[in-house]
């Protein structure tokens, strides 16, 4: 599902006008990545938790040309869905 998807969803199954869902979306999507980038997890009940892994920086061989390169510090962020979702999604 991409984000065209979701608001469409949104304005179907609630009451929201178009603005107010995309309003609605980009706000979860501004908290959910302040707070993960803060290195908080953030549960959703009944629909997961968005868990924050952060990666040192690292030493890599370019395989091509044999040349080490350093890779920057860096947050990459997984969803776990929860069991409720899980159940749902198994039907």
């Amino acid at each position: 599902m991409n984000e065209l998807q979701l608001l469409s969803h949104l304005n179907e199954r609630g009451s929201f006008s178009g603005d107010k869902a995309q309003k609605l979306l980009a706000c979860m999507v501004s908290e959910i990545r302040q707070n993960c980038s803060d290195n908080d997890t953030v549960a959703i009940a009944g629909f997961g938790s968005f868990v924050p892994m952060k990666f040192d920086e690292a030493i890599v061989m370019d395989k091509s040309s044999g040349n080490k390169m350093l890779l920057p510090p860096s947050i990459t962020v997984v969803f776990k869905p929860s069991v409720v979702l899980r159940k749902k999604l198994i039907r």
